[in-house]
């Protein structure tokens, strides 16, 4: 727990959800799904959505999805899952189609908003036609 919450507070994405995760599985913690709500929105607001920022949106929308730590809200939860690039339809069912509209518009303007610099989108697209061995 040490080294993850050093590596979370340091802003590491995939250390801030295990955080998360501990603290929603109670595992080494005392369970406690606000911290858990907490540390998820950490890791789902880096950008570029690598590694924890993608599992962090997805939890996330999951606990707005069940009322745990944070209001039940299925915007928020459809919001996150989206971003997460979900089709949400589990949230997406209980939502009229002009609160879904205005997720979708939430959506793209987050993505507008949180664009990474076009040196980091080509680097990115660099490391994806990069063949691995």
């Amino acid at each position: 727990m040490k080294w993850y919450r050093k590596a979370a507070e340091g802003g590491n994405p995939d250390a801030q959800v295990e955080l998360g995760q501990r603290y929603e599985d109670g595992e080494g913690v005392e369970q406690d799904y606000k911290i858990a709500a907490e540390w998820y929105r950490k890791a789902a607001e880096h950008v570029p959505d690598l590694g924890g920022a993608g599992q962090g949106r997805h939890r996330l929308g999951s606990l707005y999805m069940e009322g745990l730590g944070v209001p039940r809200d299925y915007v928020q939860a459809c919001f996150w899952f989206r971003l997460s690039g979900e089709d949400a339809p589990d949230a997406r069912k209980h939502l009229a189609p002009a609160q879904i509209r205005g997720v979708e518009r939430l959506v793209s303007e987050w993505k507008e908003q949180h664009r990474p610099s076009p040196e980091l989108e080509a680097a990115l697209r660099i490391l994806e036609t990069t063949p691995q061995d």
